[in-house]
Protein backbone atom coordinates (compact mmCIF):
# COMPACT_ATOMS: atom_id res chain seq x y z
CA UNK A 1 0.00 0.00 0.00
CA UNK A 2 1.19 3.47 -0.51
CA UNK A 3 0.90 5.78 2.13
CA UNK A 4 -1.71 7.72 0.68
CA UNK A 5 -3.71 4.61 1.00
CA UNK A 6 -2.76 3.37 4.35
CA UNK A 7 -3.92 6.92 5.13
CA UNK A 8 -7.20 6.73 3.45
CA UNK A 9 -8.06 3.64 4.87
CA UNK A 10 -7.64 4.66 8.25
CA UNK A 11 -9.70 7.77 8.01
CA UNK A 12 -12.03 5.34 6.54
CA UNK A 13 -12.25 2.85 9.24
CA UNK A 14 -12.47 6.07 11.64
CA UNK A 15 -15.41 7.49 9.72
CA UNK A 16 -17.31 3.92 9.57
CA UNK A 17 -17.06 3.90 13.65
CA UNK A 18 -19.10 6.79 13.24
CA UNK A 19 -16.11 8.77 15.31
CA UNK A 20 -15.47 12.58 14.23
CA UNK A 21 -11.62 13.42 13.19
CA UNK A 22 -10.26 16.82 14.49
CA UNK A 23 -6.81 16.10 14.59
CA UNK A 24 -4.13 14.32 12.30
CA UNK A 25 -0.55 13.58 13.65
CA UNK A 26 1.70 11.70 11.07
CA UNK A 27 5.24 11.16 10.77
CA UNK A 28 7.65 12.05 8.93
CA UNK A 29 6.93 9.15 6.50
CA UNK A 30 3.57 9.73 6.03
CA UNK A 31 4.37 13.47 4.87
CA UNK A 32 3.99 13.76 1.22
CA UNK A 33 2.03 15.87 -1.54
CA UNK A 34 -0.58 13.25 -1.54
CA UNK A 35 -1.24 13.02 1.91
CA UNK A 36 -1.78 16.08 2.55
CA UNK A 37 -3.73 17.30 -0.20
CA UNK A 38 -5.77 14.84 0.99
CA UNK A 39 -6.17 15.53 4.37
CA UNK A 40 -6.73 19.19 3.26
CA UNK A 41 -9.86 18.00 2.05
CA UNK A 42 -11.45 17.56 5.49
CA UNK A 43 -10.49 20.41 7.30
CA UNK A 44 -8.52 18.58 10.17
CA UNK A 45 -6.03 20.20 12.12
CA UNK A 46 -2.75 18.38 10.44
CA UNK A 47 0.65 17.58 12.62
CA UNK A 48 3.38 17.13 11.44
CA UNK A 49 7.49 16.68 12.88
CA UNK A 50 8.92 20.40 12.74
CA UNK A 51 12.20 18.29 11.50
CA UNK A 52 10.60 17.71 8.20
CA UNK A 53 9.37 21.11 7.67
CA UNK A 54 12.65 22.72 8.15
CA UNK A 55 11.25 25.58 10.46
CA UNK A 56 11.96 26.02 13.62
CA UNK A 57 10.95 29.38 14.81
CA UNK A 58 7.32 30.54 15.43
CA UNK A 59 5.37 30.62 12.06
CA UNK A 60 1.48 30.83 11.25
CA UNK A 61 1.37 31.51 7.39
CA UNK A 62 0.95 29.66 4.02
CA UNK A 63 4.08 26.47 3.37
CA UNK A 64 4.22 25.01 0.26
CA UNK A 65 5.43 21.00 -0.14
CA UNK A 66 7.39 20.16 -3.07
CA UNK A 67 8.36 16.95 -3.78
CA UNK A 68 8.64 15.09 -7.32
CA UNK A 69 7.81 17.39 -9.53
CA UNK A 70 4.57 18.00 -7.02
CA UNK A 71 3.39 20.94 -4.62
CA UNK A 72 0.64 21.52 -2.59
CA UNK A 73 0.51 24.73 -0.56
CA UNK A 74 -1.69 24.66 3.25
CA UNK A 75 -1.60 26.53 6.51
CA UNK A 76 1.42 25.41 8.61
CA UNK A 77 1.14 26.67 12.40
CA UNK A 78 4.60 26.11 14.08
CA UNK A 79 5.33 26.40 18.21
CA UNK A 80 8.60 25.63 19.47
CA UNK A 81 9.21 24.19 22.85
Amino acid sequence: MTRLEIVESLIGQISALGLEVELVVIDAGSYSVEVINYLSRFNFIIAVPVEKVGIHRNFDGEHTLKSNGKKTTFRLMVQPR
